[in-house]
């Protein structure tokens, strides 16, 4: 199944896409980000990916099968995409790919979570989910992404080592979303 992205215009007059709010009952939803999901960059895509019980059968923290999907347990954030405007002709204008960054912070530091956090230094691009609230995001077939963590000791006693990270990638477009499985 390919990523579905957005209808864009063909021309200078086209609709406007819809928008719904409810004035009794508006839809909201919190911050964070409180999981992540890592799978292999050939991982096969979800048949759906809002479906419970098809997250369930590929969730696995220790299986060695190739469509295994990681879940980390995370505080996170989406920051707003870096792009820049480019002038064409006619003083008409273009943006470049937006470069997304998802920041993590990890607190369980246990040898096994450190060896996952040192492999990520040899680089590479994972398939990867996260998960926010009522949503989870990436699509069917997961977002192309590289992931870069560091080890962060504090001076003081009175706090914790945690592995920060950043999840990076780049496209147009924000990544799909549907509501969350797991919710």
């Amino acid at each position: 199944m390919s990523k579905i992205n957005p209808t864009c215009p063909t021309d200078c007059d086209s609709l406007v896409p819809e928008v719904l709010y409810d004035f009794c009952g508006p839809n909201y939803d919190f911050g964070q980000i409180t999981k992540l999901y890592v799978a292999k960059q050939s991982a096969a895509s979800f048949t759906d990916v809002s479906d419970l019980s098809e997250w369930l059968a590929r969730l696995s923290d220790d299986g060695t099968a190739d469509d295994d999907i990681r879940t980390l347990n995370v505080i996170g954030s989406k920051e707003a995409p870096d792009s820049s405007e480019i002038q064409i002709s006619l003083k008409r204008t273009i943006r470049t790919p937006k470069k997304h960054t998802v920041s993590v912070k990890i607190e369980e530091t246990n040898l096994t979570n450190y060896e996952f956090m040192r492999a990520m230094d040899c680089g590479g691009t994972y398939k990867v989910w996260y998960e926010s609230g009522k949503y989870l995001y990436g699509g069917t077939e997961g977002i192309d992404a590289q992931i870069l963590m560091h080890l962060l000791i504090p001076e003081s006693t009175d706090e914790l080592k945690v592995f920060e990270g950043m999840i990076k990638w780049e496209d147009k477009y924000e990544p799909e979303a549907c509501l969350n499985p797991f919710a």
